[in-house]
């Protein structure tokens, strides 16, 4: 919410916004990755530790 309170100021009152460089463009795509990943592993892994006895058989 804020930044987009600061996105809104910049547009409004003509500033240019913030520039984001190449290395923090692709570090955030690395977390995004990173992210997903883990979140799939844990979904495995519950799967793993508590299986569904439908799809066990």
């Amino acid at each position: 919410i804020l930044s987009s309170h600061f996105k809104v100021s910049e547009k409004v009152g003509g500033a240019e916004g913030t520039k984001l460089d190449d290395d923090f463009k692709e570090m955030e795509r690395k977390v995004d990755v990173t992210s997903r990943a883990v979140m799939e592993i844990m979904a495995k892994t519950i799967e793993y530790l508590q299986p569904n006895p439908v799809s066990a058989g």
